[in-house]
C-alpha cells in the first residue's frame, strides 16, 4: 500500500511537471509566432520599399534615355520643351518622331506604376504626364492614331 501511495505522488508530481512543462511550451510557441509575425510584417515591409525603390529606378532610366536623346542632338529640345510645331517636311521629323516614342514610353511606364511608387508621387507624375501631354505638339503628333498602342491608365491620366 505504501508503493502504491508513493506511485501515486510520483505520477502527481510527473503530472504537475508535464503541465508545467506543457504551459511553457504554449507561451514559446506564442511568443515565436508573435515573433515571426513581426519579421514577416517586416520582410513585407522591405519587398515594398525595394518594389518603390526599383518602380522608380526604372522610370528614372527611361527619363535618362529620353534626356540623352535630347542631349544628343539639342536641335530636339524646343520639340519637346517650348511647345515647337513639328511637320513631315521638317528635316528633323524622323528623329523628333523616334524622341517622342521613347519618351510616350517613359510617360506611359509613369502612368501604369501606380502601385509601385507612393500617393504623392503618382499625383505629382500624373501632372507632369498630363503636362507634356499639353505642352509638346510631337507628343500630340505620335500619339495621333495609336490608342490601341498605350494603356488605358495613360489615357486616363492625359484625359482627366
Amino acid at each position: 500500500m505504501y508503493d502504491n501511495h508513493l506511485a501515486k505522488q510520483s505520477l502527481l508530481r510527473l503530472n504537475i511537471v508535464g503541465e508545467k512543462i506543457m504551459d511553457w511550451m504554449s507561451t514559446i510557441q506564442t511568443s515565436v509566432g508573435v515573433i515571426g509575425f513581426g519579421a514577416l510584417i517586416y520582410q513585407l515591409r522591405q519587398v515594398e520599399r525595394s518594389v518603390r525603390s526599383a518602380t522608380r529606378w526604372s522610370i528614372y532610366d527611361l527619363s535618362a534615355r529620353v534626356k540623352q536623346n535630347i542631349i544628343d542632338s539639342p536641335e530636339l529640345r524646343p520639340y519637346f520643351h517650348d511647345g515647337k510645331e513639328i511637320t513631315v517636311d521638317d528635316d528633323n521629323y524622323d528623329k523628333v518622331m523616334a524622341v517622342a516614342d521613347l519618351f510616350c514610353l517613359y510617360l506611359e511606364k509613369i502612368a501604369t506604376q501606380g502601385e509601385g511608387i507612393s500617393e504623392q508621387n503618382r499625383t505629382s507624375w500624373g501632372e507632369y504626364v498630363r503636362d507634356v501631354y499639353n505642352n509638346c505638339p510631337a507628343i500630340r503628333l505620335h500619339l495621333n492614331g495609336k490608342e490601341s498602342w498605350y494603356s488605358d491608365e495613360f489615357w486616363e491620366i492625359i484625359k482627366n
